[in-house]
């Protein structure tokens, strides 16, 4: 189990909703916890790791990026996510996902939602990126800077992702 699924697990019982029905499938999850991190990464170096120790929880965007590089046709979006409004890395719900054949895939709930339910899950889109930008990873931009910028240990940093 990720910390994305407590993530979910939380957050579904304080909105009185279940998402479980919308967990990636294994195809989907193995397609993208394979996916190989920018050469510039220090501590991790998949997206399995990524999310292991929980670093896409606060990197919507950069996660995002990543899974819209794997698929080759998502649109990266930006905007709010009325769910997460409140939470720790996301006081007023700003969210990044991708858009992939007609279905809302959300790197920070492990998500697969199609595009006309997640509207009502809250999902509100603000801007579309081009495709070029949608897929640039800037050097300045990446997981280990953030970790080690925060100067925590791995153990407190989880702990402290999944309070809302």
């Amino acid at each position: 189990m990720y910390f994305s699924d407590d993530l979910r697990i939380k957050i579904s019982k304080i909105n009185s909703m279940d998402l479980e029905d919308y967990v990636w499938n294994n195809e989907l999850n193995n397609k993208l916890m394979k996916i190989k991190l920018s050469t510039d990464e220090q501590l991790v170096h998949t997206m399995a790791e990524v999310y292991e120790f929980g670093y896409n929880i606060g990197f919507c965007g950069l996660t995002s990026r990543y899974f819209a590089i794997a698929l080759p046709r998502a649109k990266l979006v930006y905007g709010t996510l009325s769910i997460l409004k409140e939470t720790k890395n996301s006081k007023d719900g700003n969210h990044a996902w991708i858009i992939n054949d007609g279905f809302v895939i959300d790197s920070t709930l492990r998500l697969i939602i199609p595009e006309y339910i997640a509207i009502k899950f809250g999902y509100t889109i603000t801007k579309i990126l081009a495709y070029e930008s949608a897929r640039f990873l800037s050097p300045y931009e990446l997981y280990s800077r953030a970790a080690n910028a925060r100067k925590i240990n791995v153990a407190k940093f989880n702990v402290d992702l999944l309070k809302i």
